[in-house]
């Protein structure tokens, strides 16, 4: 896929996750709005792709110095992200010359740069994100962010304490080269500055809460999604659902008007407890519909309940914590105990 996920902290490429949506008749927790203003989080922000592409010689020694300032995520943006030849230093650092000098990588580079000359309004949302993040879980870490250019391969990455974000993969829907890459529309119309900080957390959870290796059947990665989407409405309470979860506001109502339906065909389709990749991953992947549905059905709906039946659980159980909540890979557990029941 050209859009996946870099999670460094241990080195696995993951599909970016593009989520579902919330459901009208249900108390949302973003109603209980947490208060975070006095909280102090000022994540740094720094443009690896202005020092790169402004550097007026690379040579061994910039190699050197740029590594020694950006670690691991240097080794891994050469050597993953744009896959350049490093034999040593000074092979590294005729390739980037290179590739900083390509015509068409320098004009994605530019037009970044245009669209980004100020990030002020997104680090300041990030840092919203995570003084909420920092609510819930007071004893984890806050990462700082990187800013880089890998043309069309990666627009989010995590490790240790970095959430990079590809600038080339929010140029908006009308940049040229996404559709000359052919890419599906659904991919295309999130490729947008409002996606940014939703797609951050959503890295960012994924590197702190993988599926449960165990997790081999519909149910499970259900429940798993809709964890994902619980997090990110506790967590990003300012992002309009439409944004957060990547649906148009038509396939947002159809959902609202069909969870009863949908849970009825999962019930009497007994895909709930299927193993069979083949089967239930239609209804947890992205994509432009639901096969079998009308056409008005959005992707992902086995996410969507995975997301209602989590609202419902935590809704039951006041007692939870979200980290508990996260912590327990019983999905059998969890559903039993959400007593969700959709209304028809």
């Amino acid at each position: 896929m050209l859009i996946i996920k870099l999670i460094a902290k241990k080195i696995n490429i993951l599909e970016l996750f593009v989520l579902l949506a919330l459901i009208s008749g249900c108390t949302s927790p973003t109603n209980q709005r947490i208060d975070v203003s006095e909280k102090k989080i000022n994540i740094r922000l720094d443009r690896f792709e202005q020092e790169l592409f402004s550097a007026d010689t690379i040579d061994s020694l910039f190699v050197k110095q740029t590594r020694i300032k950006y670690g691991s995520f240097f080794d891994l943006y050469c050597t993953r992200m744009i896959q350049l030849p490093a034999v040593n230093d000074g092979v590294l650092a005729l390739n980037m010359s290179q590739y900083t000098k390509d015509k068409y990588i320098r004009e994605v580079y530019l037009e970044s740069q245009k669209k980004y000359k100020d990030l002020r309004s997104i680090k300041s949302n990030l840092e919203d994100a995570f003084k909420h993040y920092s609510y819930y879980f007071p004893k984890k870490t806050i990462p700082n962010a990187i800013t880089y250019i890998a043309p069309f391969n990666y627009n989010v990455m995590t490790m240790d304490s970095t959430i990079g974000i590809g600038l080339d993969m929010y140029l908006g829907t009308q940049f040229k080269y996404y559709s000359s890459l052919e890419l599906p529309q659904y991919m295309i119309k999130k490729f947008r500055e409002e996606y940014i900080v939703s797609d951050c957390m959503k890295g960012w959870f994924q590197s702190e809460w993988e599926l449960n290796e165990q997790a081999n059947d519909m149910l499970s990665n259900m429940i798993y999604q809709g964890k994902l989407l619980y997090f990110l409405e506790l967590t990003t309470p300012d992002i309009n659902d439409t944004i957060r979860l990547g649906y148009t506001a038509n396939q947002l109502q159809w959902c609202d008007d069909n969870e009863a339906k949908v849970w009825s065909f999962l019930i009497e389709q007994k895909l709930l407890f299927n193993k069979t990749p083949g089967i239930f991953m239609k209804f947890i992947n992205d994509g432009n519909s639901t096969n079998g549905f009308p056409k008005e059905a959005p992707a992902k709906l086995g996410c969507y309940i995975g997301w209602r039946i989590i609202q419902s659980y935590m809704q039951e159980n006041g007692n939870i914590t979200l980290e508990q909540l996260l912590l327990n890979n019983d999905a059998q557990n969890i559903l039993n105990n959400s007593k969700y029941k959709p209304k028809k």
